[in-house]
């Protein structure tokens, strides 16, 4: 895990992803944006030939670069994702472009990769050798909702998910923040943080519960830096407030150089 220096959060009220349209009319911009909060990019297939990509409700196809929407749909879509010369196609082709984004256009769309759903927005790259890349940029609280809901093997009290989750959701903060800093297309890989989407929160032992009861709150130093990680193990959690300790005694037991703060509100991003 990456050493994480600090995390006095910068915010800025979010630009949000601009889109338009250029197969299907005149091209034009993104109204008002959906707006979930700061956002974490994760890796989800890294220089394949395909993907079976499926949008599940109301969608819109942007070219991140120019912001112009290229395509959109009412009903849903469900094909195969690939490279053609010189640019990529989803059931439709879009020549030219090697850099697309499927956007929802509300907050029940979803989308499917190669069977697993995913909320946030879906990108895609064309890569050198005709392969592409699919990151998908995801709000940190659904993000947390499912990392943790495949890390907890039992039920916690509440006092103890809270603590939990309120330390793995600052350890995504201060991933999502360390990614700033670099060229790469993401922050996180998938596959290293146990990443497999929205779909595994119905099993999740109250995480969604936890997580919306400590919305956007995090750690923050009150020295010059953080212990190495904010992990730590649900059965300590669980011992700890089982002898009474509500959710901010036990993480100021666990990381004593720490104090609880709110980084973001709903109409806030992590500033790229």
């Amino acid at each position: 895990m990456k050493k994480i220096c600090t995390l006095i959060v910068a915010i800025l009220v979010s630009s949000g992803v601009a889109h338009c349209a250029k197969m299907q009319g005149p091209v034009r911009k993104e109204e008002a944006p959906l707006q979930l909060g700061p956002k974490i990019r994760v890796l989800l297939a890294k220089e394949v030939n395909s993907a079976l990509v499926e949008a599940k409700g109301t969608y819109r196809v942007i070219e991140r670069t120019t912001q112009d929407v290229i395509s959109s749909g009412l009903v849903g879509k469900r094909y195969i994702l690939h490279a053609i010369k010189e640019g990529l196609r989803w059931g439709e082709e879009f020549p030219g472009y090697h850099h697309i984004t499927l956007v929802p256009s509300n907050r029940q769309t979803v989308f499917y990769v190669n069977g697993f759903q995913y909320k946030g927005v879906v990108d895609v790259y064309l890569e050198a050798n005709q392969q592409i890349t699919i990151v998908n940029e995801v709000p940190i609280e659904d993000y947390v909702r499912s990392t943790v809901a495949l890390q907890l093997k039992e039920s916690l009290s509440k006092e103890a998910l809270s603590a939990y989750v309120i330390a793995a959701r600052t350890e995504a903060y201060a991933i999502a923040l360390t990614g700033q800093a670099s060229e790469g297309a993401w922050d996180v890989r998938a596959k290293d943080v146990g990443y497999f989407g929205n779909g595994v929160v119905l099993q999740g032992y109250g995480v969604d519960e936890g997580v919306e009861a400590t919305r956007f709150m995090v750690l923050e130093s009150t020295k010059a830096r953080l212990p190495e990680h904010v992990r730590v193990m649900p059965e300590k959690l669980k011992e700890m407030a089982d002898a009474g300790y509500d959710a901010k005694q036990i993480l100021h037991k666990c990381f004593p150089n720490t104090r609880l703060n709110v980084t973001a509100d709903p109409n806030a991003r992590v500033v790229r």
